[in-house]
Order: C-alpha cells, then structure tokens, then sequence
C-alpha cells in the first residue's frame, strides 16, 4: 500500500501525506532510526508536519547497517569515497522499487524511453 501512494503523489498535499507515512514506516520498522527518534524526544504521535521529521545524520549510514525490514539486502549502494575513509552504505531490500521510481522519473521529466536512441 506505501509504495502505491508513493507512486500516486499528485500534489504537494499527497507528498505530505505519504511523507508522514513512510516516516512511520521507518520509525517502525527501522531499528537505528527509531533509536535515534527516542533520543531527540520524537515520536510518531508528536510529529504532524514534515518540517518535524527527524533527518538521520549521514554518519550513521557508515558506522550502523541502516535498514527497514527484516529481509536481507538484494543489493548494497556504497558512496565513493578517499582513500582510506569509511563508506557509506544504503541497504536496499527491493531493487524493483528502485527500479519503478527512476523509469517513473524519466518519463515524467523526458517522455517515454522508447523515444530514445541510445
């Protein structure tokens, strides 16, 4: 159902909307992310505007295994980085939603890929 409203935002009223939900969704769901949500005091309860939507620190994406479901990763993103530096990582469980989301966009923005030569 999340990801059918994701794909459904049709005005800035609908973003704020799936926006608070996917926010729950990752209270919920993700460990680290509620974690730090209890450190700053903010619960789903208290939270009614994006602007209240906690950011999680970048830093987490490289000392903790940032991921909302229980399922194992179909792939990992690391973020380029220098020499010696830790990476950041992005689990991600379904690489189909990925998938929809950039094709999705193109089209929206440049029209139907078949009209391309490549």
């Amino acid at each position: 159902m999340l990801r059918k409203s994701i794909f459904s935002i049709t005005s800035e009223g609908d973003f704020k909307s799936v926006a608070l939900k996917i926010f729950r969704h990752q209270f919920e769901n993700n460990s680290v992310y509620r974690s730090f949500c209890d450190l700053l005091y903010k619960h789903p309860s208290d939270v009614s505007e994006i602007e209240q939507i906690p950011f999680l620190p970048i830093s987490f994406f490289k000392t903790r295994k940032v991921i909302s479901s229980t399922q194992n990763a179909e792939i990992v993103f690391s973020s380029s980085g220098t020499t010696g530096s830790q990476t950041s990582k992005h689990f991600v469980v379904d690489v189909s939603l990925y998938e929809e989301s950039y094709r999705d966009a193109f089209v929206y923005f440049f029209g139907d890929v078949k009209d391309y030569a490549i």
